[in-house]
């Protein structure tokens, strides 16, 4: 009864300020703006109010928008659904076909058999099979939320030391792992194919899986440093390295047989990369190469309706269509140049050091962050701050990168899926975690995210995107 009571009350506060906060907006910049552009201004606050709230799924408002944009007039249907057809939706869509092959066949469960065997006695080795398996799906499965489903069956196994200290390093390594190095390769999160889509097709061109990596690469290694002595810190005096009293950890369930058509899977992302490293000299446009991949994998290897409708994460995928209108829809109304007219006073305001206002854009995502969940964060922001990237002296995909890994960013349950899920099975397993270092190591891992982007800054200058 506390829990329906609460619900309703927050609905009631979200549509209380969606009706509120709007039609201020509207009033405020109707005078300086078009009709039009003022209606969508005012659109999106109320679409980032309910994002705050999360009353109902995030797609949902992403779709109520572009409706209402057709229905006022505010875009013709072609630019308002533009985000289904574009470049950018029909990559994710082909990624995440592929990794629902991976989440169905066997070999995660193979995997993570071989991982417990071998790193029988040593915590070390574990936590760090555990980093390097989260980086390894990093890779391929798009989804952090799905990379935290299948990490989450080496918890079981694990729970056998009953060591606070451990139980909460690998829970520690298991959230921070899925999620550090998600914005450093290009299929590690949705949201960087959103970035992509924000950039002018130059841009695009340029920036594709092997040279985004390479733009990260600073970024990528400081976390992998800074990460190895965050988890040597919470390890240490953990206790014994075995389990105590010879207790041998619980197994994983039975591991299913291998099927004939298993097989497809790894040789189908072995030929993703190659066609994702090979671009510069087939010239075939990314997303038509990947769909074609993921379709040739799902009649070799098929799946059944029921697990395609499981294992495919459609309300992402609808909630990325969605975004990818956004920018053509604030050009179409004149917001882009707008926003563009404040670059002077940007300019002054901003520091002159570049470090700085690094810094200062991460501090302010996550002060954002703490009320706001992470891909609404992502989108308000990158679609105000982007056009006005030169004022801060960065490229856009330079300072899109920044509010990306920022917005990554967590230290408390609520602001992360990734997280919140870990906890929730660390609690049903029994496992005893230590609350206080455990928050604590989120926070040095929220500092570590800023530290690292500040100190890629001389590496973005050799590539000239400073």
């Amino acid at each position: 009864m506390a829990v329906a009571h609460a619900t309703s009350a927050r609905a009631l506060v979200a549509w209380a300020l969606t009706l509120a906060l709007p039609l201020g907006v509207f009033s405020a910049l109707s005078t300086r703006l078009s009709h039009d552009a003022a209606m969508l201004l005012a659109l999106m606050v109320g679409a980032a109010i309910h994002w705050v709230f999360r009353v109902v799924p995030d797609f949902v408002i992403g779709l109520l928008l572009l409706w209402l944009c057709v229905l006022l007039g505010l875009a013709p249907a072609g630019l308002a659904f533009s985000g289904f057809t574009s470049p950018v939706f029909l990559l994710v869509l082909g990624v995440f076909l592929l990794s629902a092959l991976l989440t169905e066949s066997p070999w995660m469960a193979h995997w993570s058999d071989l991982l417990l065997r071998y790193t029988q006695g040593n915590t070390t080795a574990r936590l760090g099979a555990v980093v390097l398996t989260a980086i390894i799906l990093t890779l391929v499965l798009p989804s952090p939320l799905g990379r935290s489903a299948l990490l989450a069956p080496l918890l079981q196994p694990l729970a056998g030391a009953r060591n606070p200290r451990f139980q909460t390093a690998v829970v520690f390594a298991m959230a921070q792992g899925n999620t550090l190095w998600s914005t450093a390769f290009l299929t590690g999160n949705p949201l960087n194919f959103v970035l992509l889509g924000m950039l002018d097709v130059q841009a695009q061109q340029r920036f594709q899986w092997l040279s985004w990596l390479a733009a990260a690469a600073a970024f990528a290694l400081v976390v992998a440093l800074g990460l190895a002595v965050l988890l040597a810190c919470l390890l240490y005096r953990s206790g014994p390295k075995v389990p105590p009293g010879g207790q041998q950890p619980a197994m994983l369930a039975p591991l299913p047989p291998r099927e004939r058509q298993d097989a497809a899977v790894p040789v189908l992302y072995a030929l993703l990369f190659l066609v994702v490293l090979t671009r510069p000299y087939h010239q075939i446009e990314l997303h038509l190469a990947v769909g074609a991949l993921a379709l040739m994998g799902h009649y070799l290897a098929p799946m059944s309706l029921q697990a395609l409708r499981m294992r495919l994460d459609w309300p992402t995928l609808l909630f990325i269509a969605t975004l990818a209108a956004w920018q053509p829809m604030l050009h179409h109304t004149g917001i882009d140049s707008w926003l563009a007219s404040y670059l002077p006073l940007l300019a002054r305001l901003a520091h002159t050091s570049v470090v700085v206002n690094v810094i200062g854009v991460s501090v302010m995502v996550g002060l954002v962050r703490l009320v706001m969940p992470g891909a609404p964060a992502f989108i308000v922001l990158a679609s105000s701050l982007l056009p006005l990237a030169p004022a801060l002296g960065l490229s856009p995909w330079a300072l899109g990168f920044v509010l990306l890994s920022a917005s990554e960013g967590f230290v408390l349950a609520h602001q992360h899926g990734v997280l919140s899920h870990l906890l929730s099975e660390a609690q049903s397993l029994g496992m005893s975690l230590d609350q206080r270092r455990l928050l604590l190591a989120n926070f040095g891992a929220w500092v570590l995210r800023v530290l690292a982007l500040a100190l890629s800054i001389p590496w973005w200058q050799r590539l000239s995107l400073v």
